[in-house]
């Protein structure tokens, strides 16, 4: 009977030895690797847990976003409007004003031609009674000439030899326009009175003898229309061109 070849129990033995450290090896790489999976499993679970909410928070920023977006067009385009309507105002305001400056610069010149007549005669009130005293009819006053005095202004529609109806509330007179600034008036009751007149452009003022009444009123046309004053109170008043 043959013994047991001791290289080749050897060799088994180490061969027994390797099988058995290869399958430790395996179970330990199979642990690990359900370790693996377990770890990946979980990190994918709580990725999708976490990222829907996320994403829900980046469409709703984005969403306000967009509605930010939207308002600040509308107020840029109100500013847009409002600028346009100011600088339109502003040019209003510009023609206004120039139109104010131009009403100004007649008026002063109507008020400085009154002052004019008015320093040309030494007692208009005085030289006005004794002119209707010396006189017994309305025609001789008509025809009577008069004391020279400033000429009115010449422009267009210049009112010297034309008569108009007057009306200030229920009150109405008959006005005729002399030459060299001197004009007839005439009450509801036939007397027949002394005024002063000047004239610029379409502006024209007229006063009483006495300079107590002075009214200013702008031509157009057949029609006269504006403001009187006195010391005491103001009106509106019209005149009508008579044939």
């Amino acid at each position: 009977m043959n013994k047991p070849n001791p290289v080749s129990v050897s060799e088994l033995q180490q061969s027994l030895d390797s099988v058995r450290k290869l399958g430790q090896s395996s179970l330990s790489s199979i642990i690990l690797m359900m370790i693996g999976f377990l770890v990946i499993g979980a990190s994918f679970l709580y990725s999708i847990t976490r990222l829907r909410p996320l994403e829900q928070q980046i469409a709703q920023k984005q969403a306000e976003l967009r509605d930010v977006q939207t308002r600040i067009g509308d107020e840029t385009k109100k500013l847009d409007d409002a600028k346009k309507a100011l600088q339109a105002t502003e040019t209003e305001l510009q023609a206004k004003e120039k139109e104010v400056a131009a009403k100004n610069e007649e008026l002063r010149k109507a008020t400085e031609g009154l002052k004019a007549i008015a320093a040309g005669q030494k007692n208009p009130a005085e030289q006005a009674k004794r002119t209707l005293q010396s006189m017994s009819n309305p025609s001789e006053i008509l025809n009577y000439p008069g004391p020279i005095i400033i000429g009115s202004t010449n422009a267009p529609q210049s009112l010297e030899g034309t008569t108009w109806s007057y009306s200030r509330g229920p009150t109405r007179y008959v006005i005729k326009f002399l030459p060299n600034g001197r004009y007839r008036y005439q009450n509801d009751r036939g007397q027949w009175f002394d005024g002063v007149w000047v004239q610029s452009g379409r502006t024209v003022t007229i006063a009483t003898s006495n300079a107590a009444e002075r009214e200013t009123g702008t031509v157009r046309g057949n029609r006269i229309s504006g403001q009187g004053r006195d010391e005491f109170s103001t009106w509106s008043w019209t005149a009508t061109k008579m044939p």
